[in-house]
């Protein structure tokens, strides 16, 4: 620590500044001093020469050291700040101390300020990492408590953000979330001090991917400590970030099914705050928001198995009666309609017969990917089994089935080419509507299925399925 000590001496009566700096000197303290001796320079000073501690005269102003003590203080927060008092009395040494100083050495005394300085900057350091170390263990805290609060991904990734700026003070944390190709990353969450620099680091990463390439864009994606922002020449957008209050920074990778999906980037005002101890904190909040979004993705997963179709990726019949029954509560509440759409494939036993089980698998993903193209969002499209097919189609004012079914019926029927060989495709269409053909999801799931055999049975006696006519479309029942 000593060795590396940065001291900034500011001193307006002549030959004090050259005394002082003597006895560091003399006490073999291995510094690098700068003189001060315009306290209106401060703030430029400052920005020049980050000291590790401030060595303060009894400036001679008509105002007294107070608002030069206040200035040092709201300027350099975290720095040993030690006055040498010109004939202060005991009262005026406390209210030093009170404005913030560290210590006071007596002029009479100034032997001592060597160790005074020594001191003053221990505690200082110990202080300061003492509290950022809480800093971390807040945020560490806070996600804990989130990660319990937040069902899904978006809204941990905004309560990682929230954590770090609320519970940590930081200046501004965003996730971004990893492209497919790992070459970008776009933002999905951003709390504190932003004011536009995330779109433009966005903007400026994207470029520099494209222009170097996939692996230059992999590397940028692992644990990265920028402990000064000022003094990293490469950092992006260096200026706009030290406009905005940004001093140092981490990035912290997330994983989830072994493989990095988002990075936590985390700004604080201060430069260099990333330490051993807070590195080993925050990589352990990074640890507690992969797991859990392992554990999101594995219970997706598991959901997906529960509620899906595992061939066609369409709802499952279980998802289908929890969906149609929301759908018919909330037809009842808006006095709307809804129809049942039951659609079975005409002689599909022959496709597995002929082209083997296969072939059948294609075609069954192929009619559900026609299907769903002439839904909306809010329709509710499911393989029941087999080669059944169920679409709920919710008819608000204005929505007319028939034109809904007969676009369905062309798009399913367009012929279906595989092992080279097409062949023409068709199916039986039976519609039940809430609330004429029944009230609950059960009475109208009957009776669209009682529809489409009707129109199956209306079929009879004609070609096989590579050469079907066109398919009917019966009515439920009244």
């Amino acid at each position: 620590m000593e060795s590396n000590l940065k001291i900034l001496i500011i001193e307006n009566i002549p030959g004090e500044m050259t005394e002082e700096a003597g006895v560091l000197k003399r006490a073999r303290m291995t510094c690098e001093i700068l003189h001060a001796g315009d306290p209106g320079e401060l703030e430029s000073t400052l920005t020049r020469f980050r000291p590790d501690a401030v060595v303060c005269g009894f400036p001679t102003t008509e105002h007294g050291p107070w608002p030069l003590l206040e200035a040092l203080r709201a300027n350099t927060p975290d720095v040993a700040l030690i006055v040498v008092a010109h004939g202060m009395g005991e009262g005026q040494l406390r209210e030093a101390l009170r404005r913030g100083a560290t210590d006071c050495v007596l002029k009479a005394n100034s032997a001592r300020l060597h160790d005074a300085v020594r001191r003053a900057v221990q505690e200082t350091v110990n202080r300061c990492c003492a509290a950022r170390l809480e800093r971390v263990k807040a945020v560490r805290l806070a996600v804990a408590s989130a990660i319990v609060r937040s069902p899904d991904r978006q809204r941990l990734f905004e309560a990682a953000c929230r954590s770090a700026v609320e519970a940590g003070g930081f200046r501004m944390a965003w996730v971004g979330c990893v492209t497919p190709e790992a070459l970008t990353l776009e933002p999905v969450a951003c709390s504190g001090h932003d004011e536009g620099y995330l779109q433009r680091a966005a903007a400026v990463r994207i470029r520099e991917a494209e222009s170097k390439g996939k692996g230059e864009g992999l590397k940028r994606l692992g644990s990265v400590v920028v402990n000064d922002i000022r003094d990293e020449t490469a950092f992006l957008l260096k200026e706009d970030a030290l406009a905005r209050g940004y001093r140092s920074m981490i990035g912290l990778p997330l994983i989830a099914g072994h493989r990095v999906v988002a990075i936590l980037k985390i700004y604080a005002s201060e430069p260099g705050f990333f330490g051993n101890e807070e590195r080993k904190v925050l990589t352990d909040v990074a640890g507690d928001l992969s797991y859990a979004l392992d554990q999101q993705a594995r219970q997706e997963r598991l959901s997906e198995l529960a509620y899906r179709d595992p061939l066609t990726g369409l709802a499952n019949r279980r998802l289908l009666i929890e969906q149609l029954r929301q759908e018919l509560a909330r037809a009842y509440r808006q006095e709307t309609t809804v129809a049942v759409v039951f659609i079975d494939i005409d002689n599909f036993k022959a496709v597995n017969d002929t082209l083997g089980h296969s072939a059948g698998d294609r075609l069954l993903k192929e009619v559900a990917s026609r299907i769903v193209s002439c839904t909306r969002e809010d329709d509710i499209a499911a393989r029941l089994g087999g080669d059944e097919f169920v679409v709920v189609l919710p008819l608000e004012a204005g929505r007319d089935s028939a034109v809904i079914l007969e676009r369905m019926v062309d798009s399913v029927s367009r012929p279906f080419r595989t092992a080279n060989r097409k062949m023409n495709v068709s199916c039986s269409v039976g519609v039940a509507v809430y609330p004429q053909d029944g009230r609950d999801y059960a009475s109208l799931l009957r009776h669209a299925d009682a529809a489409m055999y009707r129109a199956k049975a209306s079929a009879a006696g004609a070609p096989s399925y590579m050469n079907a006519t066109k398919p009917k479309i019966a009515a439920g029942v009244r």
